[in-house]
């Protein structure tokens, strides 16, 4: 992509011409306000997606889904891109469990190891997964079984912002994908799962990132385990 035309899309995207050397995106109301709050951002100028910043970090709420890998699009070199998000665990692992992902493919598509080209070393409070994204919630459930012998948490978007930032490796984009266990795409049971279920897990992995921004060791604790 042309120079000229990322930062374009950039300031009609984020609403800035310029952003921080760390951008956490997130498809999530609930995500978005508990990391605002929690990384005490302000509330950036008005975009198409919503966006908050500091000196240090950007946040933007992204649409779900594929679209989301324009936040990958639109960064300068040298951007490390966090994505924060929820997924369905295909290994039984607890609601509110902090998975941080080894790998992130698309389900019938690419595979990408993130070792090695990571946006933040893997969370104290996380546990090392594999990520398969599909195009659907619908899909997730209805393929779970199928999927379970490739990944451990299935999700809508890691995959896509991973394959953009390894597209875009002669830019030097580092991403790295936060999910917080939210159901069991196995037991399809998504339906029962309300957010104060997983929102302990979420906390944990903002005060996280708080603490690594901020210079601070984080304590092991795992959350769900």
């Amino acid at each position: 992509m042309r120079e000229e035309l990322r930062v374009d899309l950039r300031a009609a995207f984020l609403g800035v011409r310029a952003v921080p050397p760390l951008l956490l995106v997130t498809p999530l109301r609930r995500i978005y306000c508990v990391l605002a709050e929690t990384l005490e951002l302000r509330e950036g100028p008005r975009g198409w997606w919503p966006a908050a910043f500091s000196d240090a970090v950007g946040l933007v709420q992204c649409p779900q889904s594929s679209a989301a890998a324009d936040a990958v699009h639109v960064v300068d070199p040298g951007t490390r891109v966090v994505f924060v998000g929820l997924g369905g665990t295909l290994v039984g692992d607890p609601v509110g469990v902090v998975a941080h992902a080894r790998s992130a493919s698309i389900a019938g598509g690419g595979r990408w190891s993130l070792a090695g080209a990571e946006a933040l070393p893997p969370l104290a409070c996380a546990v090392a997964r594999r990520v398969v994204t599909v195009d659907s919630i619908a899909t997730a459930l209805e393929e779970a079984q199928r999927l379970r012998w490739h990944a451990d948490i299935v999700d809508l978007e890691s995959g896509h912002l991973a394959g953009a930032a390894r597209g875009a490796g002669h830019r030097l984009v580092l991403f790295s994908s936060i999910l917080i266990v939210s159901d069991d795409a196995v037991a399809g049971d998504i339906a029962r799962c309300e957010p104060q279920s997983w929102l302990r897990g979420l906390e944990a992995a903002a005060n996280e990132i708080r603490e690594a921004l901020s210079g601070r060791a984080p304590s092991a604790d795992i959350v769900g385990q």
